[in-house]
């Protein structure tokens, strides 16, 4: 069946009206999407830095109360370095249920056995000021402060390897949301390219029976009948 003028012109502007449908559905799923991971990547990954950076401040203050305890032999003193190994644990127990990746695990292991080797240290520290006094207990500081350190630097090591993680997600994002605008402007550019080529034809469709109209016309008018 052959189409009128008047049913091309709609047809046409239809399809464009459908083209531009898509795009916008497009953009908007997209969007979205990245949306979405990144409030998801902002929800998993800050509360892991801030739980390891609380690990960090337990090592802290189990160091700062094992050295009082080493010189003053006060019994609180241990009593808040176990309370602080217990909330050490606690924080461990919550980040591994938080990570995913074999990965993000593993450099957790490693951050578990750095702070257990201080523990072991601490711990001997504390039985041998309990057995053999003061004084033989304080030549352990100084290992003690050497296990503290390597510890220490193991938490940071995994710290920038959290936020070095969220850096990659968030620069992925940034580079999905160039795709989006390169594709919406190249998308762009067909439908006005789309559109140029219909009005061109239809154009020619509509123009050349009005030229020829007119031609009839004014051989009527100068009398060529």
């Amino acid at each position: 069946m052959r189409l009128t003028i008047g049913k091309q012109l709609v047809a046409a502007l239809g399809a464009v009206a459908v083209i531009f449908a898509g795009i916008s559905a497009y953009i908007y799923v997209t969007v979205n999407d990245v949306e979405t991971g990144y409030e998801g990547l902002l929800k998993r990954s800050a509360p892991l830095v801030f739980e390891v950076k609380d690990v960090q401040t337990e090592l802290y203050n189990q160091s700062s109360q094992i050295r009082d305890y080493l010189a003053t032999g006060d019994k609180q003193s241990v009593a808040k370095y176990q309370a602080s190994k217990a909330q050490m644990n606690k924080l461990f127990d919550s980040l591994g249920t938080k990570l995913t990746t074999p990965e993000g695990k593993k450099q957790l292991q490693e951050v578990k056995d750095a702070v257990s080797a201080y523990h072991k240290v601490a711990d001997e520290s504390i039985r041998i000021h309990d057995s053999q006094g003061a004084a033989a207990a304080l030549s352990s500081i100084a290992q003690a402060r050497d296990v503290v350190a390597a510890a220490d630097k193991t938490i940071d090591s995994y710290v920038k390897f959290l936020t070095d993680r969220m850096e990659l997600r968030t620069k992925e994002n940034a580079t999905r949301i160039s795709a989006i605008h390169r594709n919406m402007f190249i998308a762009t550019g067909c439908v006005v390219l789309f559109a140029l080529l219909v009005g061109i034809y239809l154009s020619r469709r509509i123009g050349a029976p009005l030229a020829r109209v007119a031609d009839e016309a004014k051989r009527i008018a100068d009398g060529n009948l």
